[in-house]
């Protein structure tokens, strides 16, 4: 399976729809856009020459979110709030 599609299923699974488009830029190149997006109004878009680079960047901009939420997550469990359900982990 492509390293594409493995991306595309992993964000599938965790509840992100997504979508891909080739189109020509003013000087005539290939080039990518890759978007991905949840209910929760959390959209990314990206733009790459290839269309690995456009989902590996999708990839990295979530992973970065994740970051960003389970760190601030970890703190609102502190305080009892739990936004877990919402970013598509599980509090164990």
């Amino acid at each position: 399976m492509c390293c594409e599609l493995v991306i595309a299923d992993n964000l599938s699974k965790a509840g992100w729809s997504w979508g891909c488009v080739s189109a020509l830029d003013s000087h005539g190149r290939t080039i990518f856009i890759a978007d991905a997006h949840r209910g929760d109004g959390k959209r990314f878009i990206v733009r790459a020459d290839e269309m690995l680079t456009a989902f590996l960047e999708l990839e990295s901009a979530i992973l970065q979110l994740r970051k960003r939420q389970s760190r601030c997550t970890s703190i609102s469990v502190v305080c009892r709030f739990s936004h877990f359900a919402d970013y598509g982990e599980r509090a164990d």
